[in-house]
Order: C-alpha cells, then structure tokens, then sequence
C-alpha cells in the first residue's frame, strides 16, 4: 500500500545532498529541498524497516523453532548475527527518525497529532506532494 509512495526520484538525491534543509549554510542557506509525499528521509526510513524488518522476522522464526526448521550451528549463528544486526539498524533509524520529525521540524509533532497539517507547512516540507494535491483536486481542509 504505502511502497508506491516510497519510490526513490531524482529529486530524492538533491534532499539527500543537503540533509533535507538541515545543512543550512553557504549556498544552501534557507532553501528547503523538494520533497513529495515522502521526502528522502522517510523512504530510506521506509526501505531499511521493510528490508531489516523482513531480516529480523525471518532470522527470529529461524532462531524461535529451531526444531522446525533444524539449522545447522553455522545456519543459527549468521542467523543470529543478522538478527541482532538487524534490530540495532531498526532501533537506530527508528530513534533518528522520531527525534527529526517531532524536535527538529517545527509543526511535526501537531501534524502527526492531528493528521492534517498548514498550507504553509506542508508547502515548505513536501512542496510537490502540496502542489501535486491542490492540482488534481484531493486537497483535503479540516473541519
């Protein structure tokens, strides 16, 4: 369901290029990145919890029946190293992901809340999603 908005775009490399706006000096001073739907952030954020997700719960059902599935002891420790690998890279995304979108972005934390956000946010943070939304006639106002 969410993958199709998840896809990677060449304007994905410029957001990755200058941290999504963070990286707000010289010639980047005060300029926003494109961003649509999902800026490049959050698919990577996407992609690793997919694809680390995907390691973490097949190594878990290795390691959890092991009866089941009768691994050999080299089979049961990469199993084991990936899983563990695997977790710290979801904690770890998960944990910079949580501080960027609620500390770092002012008026994060009230859309999140919420689930709709201004015109002005939205136009600065996800600017081609916005103008995307208001041209095909899907923007949505809170009531």
């Amino acid at each position: 369901l969410w993958a199709k908005n998840q896809m990677p775009k060449m304007y994905d490399l410029k957001w990755m290029m200058v941290v999504g706006g963070y990286i707000n000096f010289g010639p980047f001073k005060g300029k926003h990145p494109d961003a649509g739907f999902a800026n490049a952030g959050e698919k990577l954020w996407f992609w690793a919890f997919a694809v680390f997700g995907l390691v973490v719960s097949a190594s878990g059902m290795l390691l959890l029946f092991p009866n089941l599935f009768e691994p050999s002891r080299t089979l049961s420790l990469v199993a084991l190293i990936l899983h563990s690998v695997g977790a710290i890279i979801i904690t770890a995304f998960s944990i910079v992901h949580i501080f960027m979108a609620t500390v770092m972005s002012e008026g994060g934390m009230e859309c999140m809340v919420s689930g709709y956000c201004d015109e002005t946010w939205a136009s600065q943070h996800h600017n081609l999603w916005f103008d995307e939304i208001k041209e095909n006639g899907t923007l949505k106002y809170k009531d």
